[in-house]
């Protein structure tokens, strides 16, 4: 299993995110967004190819 780390900041309208492995290497992003449901779904959509579980989230 690989784990998979994705950092978001949030601002107020808008949100960054990027997401690196267990190594440290950068596998996404950095990535801006809106802060909406659509700016949520894209962020979520780019991460459909790991398992939930391997997941884990750090918001600042």
């Amino acid at each position: 299993m690989e784990q998979i780390f994705v950092g978001i900041d949030i601002s107020k309208d808008k949100s960054t995110y990027v997401a690196i492995n267990a190594k440290g290497v950068k596998i996404l992003g950095p990535t801006t967004v809106v802060n909406s449901k659509s700016g949520i779904d894209k962020i979520l959509d780019s991460l459909k190819v790991y398992r939930p579980e391997e997941i884990l989230f750090a918001i600042t």
